[in-house]
């Protein structure tokens, strides 16, 4: 009986570590591909080539729960943006019930270019609705979001038959604290990851007819493989135990040649890793991060920490998003930043809400 037993479960591990392996060679293919695209690839400039004569009206959405302590900070650079204020509009979005921002904006004076959309309580709280809610307000001839929704965002821009593109440019973000905060961050990129998954292959041949079979082909090369690979990641961990000596090559019947095999893999994908993450560092000025890269070992164990607790949170709680709080670094006191509201042109706004449609 314990025979059969050890035998179910070595055909079970190497079931798993087959698509393991598989989701880790199609990832490490699919980097080297972008990367050897991407050193000839120029990216399109931020800055326009001309002035046109007459200018879009542009509406920025901004979805915000829960943030009130970014709200100086984040008009100070609404206020920097190089676009003519009569042909701007930024709309505010925020969740029916987020008292403590509602009464930050009270108090505060807004732009005349900037309102407040609230959406209506439901059972639902996620920004793709809030963005939805928004958008049948917003007066723009272009839209644009101040946030990253890419994944679902680009696969419905494909279905859509329109194309994403890359600006030369920029960004800077607030980097988490604690290992724990991190894990949370991740835990939600990685659940509306596995979600967005989910939901667009629930008619893979629906899918399959409105992409065509290249793009198709690329959408699972593009979401599977992160989402096997960190949740199959543990399997990998055992061959550091082989490698270590604490389990011997015969107790997982893989032959001398598999072994090699599976170690040159392993070899060529943190390789790849490395030589984009140095080639990173150095482009975008900050040399210094690469005596960080070692650390990307840490990096993948809490990445599939994180996996876990994202698959469990799309069992047990499909609409909960594990809100990472921003603003702590921030002085409360604002201190160092010019005063913000001067001009004649602002006033009050207050927060109104909207019917549901």
């Amino acid at each position: 009986m314990l025979g059969s037993e050890l035998t179910v479960i070595l055909s079970l591990f190497h079931i798993f570590l087959s698509v393991a392996l598989a989701s880790l060679s199609l990832s490490t293919i699919l980097k080297i591909t972008i990367f050897i695209g991407a050193l000839g690839q120029k990216l399109a400039s931020a800055t326009p080539s001309e002035r046109p004569q007459v200018l879009p009206r542009v509406t920025v959405l901004i979805p915000w729960l829960e943030e009130p302590r970014i709200l100086h900070h984040l008009f100070y650079y609404l206020q920097r943006l190089d676009y003519p204020r009569t042909h701007l509009e930024v709309m505010l979005i925020l969740e029916d019930g987020d008292v403590e921002t509602q009464t930050a904006l009270l108090a505060a004076k807004l732009p005349s270019w900037c309102c407040v959309i609230t959406v209506p309580k439901w059972r639902v709280k996620t920004k793709p609705r809030a963005l939805n809610f928004a958008l049948g307000f917003s007066r723009g001839d272009i839209v644009g979001v101040l946030d990253a929704e890419d994944a679902d965002l680009g696969l419905r821009l494909s279905l859509a038959g329109l194309r994403c593109a890359l600006l030369d440019s920029k960004t800077f973000e607030e980097a988490t604290k604690t290992p724990l905060t991190w894990i949370k961050q991740r835990s939600r990129w990685q659940k509306g990851y596995f979600m967005t998954y989910w939901c667009h292959n629930r008619s893979p041949k629906q899918l399959l007819a409105d992409l065509g079979i290249w793009r198709w082909i690329g959408v699972h090369a593009l979401f599977f493989p992160p989402i096997a690979t960190f949740l199959f990641a543990p399997l990998f961990w055992i061959f550091w135990c082989v490698a270590a000596g604490l389990v011997a090559r015969q107790d997982l019947a893989l032959s001398h040649g598999y072994s090699n095999a599976i170690g040159a893999l392993f070899a060529l994908a943190l390789l790849v890793d490395g030589a984009i993450g140095v080639i990173a560092a150095e482009k975008s000025g900050h040399k210094g991060l690469k005596r960080w890269l070692p650390l990307q070992l840490i990096y993948f164990a809490m990445a599939t920490l994180s996996a876990y607790k994202a698959f469990y949170s799309l069992i047990v709680n499909r609409f909960h998003w594990a809100k990472t709080a921003y603003g702590d670094q921030f002085s409360q006191s604002w201190a160092g930043l010019p005063n913000l509201y001067v001009d004649s042109d602002f006033c009050f706004k207050r927060v109104t809400k909207a019917d549901d449609k």
